[in-house]
């Protein structure tokens, strides 16, 4: 083992004594890449090639580094990424498919798990086919950096981040600043899956002491079992796309987060800072999880297009019906409102007769809307788009 000095001739075939010979550390005239351990880089540095451990919090992958990787480092349980500054106008992938988990379906009616893919993942088809994985081991992948977001549409789906690292993978954005524009994430969706297209989930996915500088809009699953956004900063921003072919005013789909058909996960979002004209909206279309709000403070505004009979600058919307949401536990406590509110949160139903247009609580779950503080005027509860009090029987409105 080479693990420090300078070296200023090539290693050869005679010095590597049949391949046993690992690089972890010194400097090199020439590239020792050949010769270099896993888990650690030759990176050049004016005309010489440094070896040093790589991944670390000190060190850490560059996107392109880690995108490159064919494996990730045996026994390291937790790996750094420098997203550096990159974009998201044509999308961006964080991982590849050599280091992420592989799929594949067993018999119909059988728990016995095919050669190679020995974790069951509790997922099954129409067939009952139980789909197996490779079950590769869990990792924490700890992304630092910035991106800068993706032109406007004031649709859903631009800017997205793809996530391709093992299923059992901790993924946490540290401080992370996501640029003006738009964005959106979720996780890799794998193809030929015995003809079949199969979309992949990780254990969780952490945004911790990010800023968020543009609007997060997306349709489709989030991806992970466990959404947790806590001490960020979302930055009041208004969409630049103008009005569309349909004569829609973009500016409409200002929401700091809006997602369309997440799935099943479990969000909680603590301690953040959230500057906005429109409502946090993640519970549309087929969702299913728990949610905790927690401690954060909404400072609300009207959006520049809106007039005083304009009821949206509300801070936390639920909209999808009984038969496509199924909610587990539901915390709403400890929250600030501050400026121009019309209530701290609102559901989409009643505005017809009969209309069942808000979520549906899963079993015996319950919602719980506590210690939230409010501007005097505020209501705790509205009909989306007017100031009419309102909740489902379920939320526990003061009389």
């Amino acid at each position: 083992t080479i693990n420090g000095g300078t070296f200023d001739k090539p290693i050869n075939e005679q010095e590597n004594a049949a391949g046993k010979l690992k690089v972890t550390g010194g400097t090199f005239s020439s590239d020792p890449t050949a010769y270099v351990a896993e888990g650690y880089i030759a990176r050049e540095n004016n005309g010489k090639y440094v070896v040093s451990m790589v991944g670390t919090a000190e060190n850490p992958y560059t996107l392109n580094e880690f995108n490159a990787l064919t494996k990730l480092p045996a026994g390291r349980d937790k790996l750094y990424v420098d997203l550096g500054n990159a974009s998201l106008q044509n999308g961006l992938t964080i991982g590849n498919d050599k280091i992420a988990d592989h799929y594949y379906y067993g018999e119909p009616n059988s728990t016995t798990a095919p050669e190679g893919f020995p974790h069951d993942t509790g997922r099954t088809d129409n067939d009952n086919r139980h789909i197996y994985s490779t079950g590769k081991d869990t990792v924490t992948v700890v992304v630092t950096g910035s991106v800068t977001g993706a032109s406007d549409t004031g649709d859903f789906n631009a800017g997205a981040i793809t996530l391709k690292v093992p299923d059992a993978a901790n993924v946490i954005f540290d401080t992370v600043t996501f640029g003006e524009g738009q964005m959106a994430m979720s996780m890799w969706t794998e193809s030929h899956v015995q003809s079949m297209t199969v979309s992949h989930r990780l254990a969780s996915v952490t945004f911790n002491g990010c800023t968020f500088k543009g609007n997060w809009l997306q349709n489709g699953t989030f991806g992970a079992d466990e959404m947790t956004i806590t001490g960020c900063t979302f930055e009041k921003y208004e969409n630049t796309a103008g009005i569309n072919s349909a004569g829609f005013d973009c500016k409409n789909n200002s929401n700091p987060i809006w997602i369309q058909n997440m799935g099943q996960t479990n969000v909680t979002i603590e301690g953040c800072t959230i500057d906005a004209v429109r409502p946090i909206k993640l519970w549309e279309g087929g969702a299913n999880g728990s949610v905790t709000i927690r401690g954060n403070t909404f400072n609300m505004e009207k959006c520049s297009i809106d007039d005083d009979n304009t009821h949206k600058n509300i801070a936390i919307m639920f909209c999808g019906t009984t038969a496509q949401v199924k909610l587990g536990n539901v915390e709403i406590s400890g929250n600030t409102v501050t400026g121009d509110a019309t209530s701290l949160i609102c559901f989409y139903n009643g505005r017809n007769a009969g209309e069942n247009h808000y979520p549906a609580m899963n079993g015996d779950a319950t919602f719980s809307l506590y210690d939230n503080i409010l501007p005097a005027g505020t209501a705790l509860s509205v009909i989306w788009k007017t100031a009419t009090v309102w909740a489902p029987t379920y939320v526990p409105i003061p009389q």
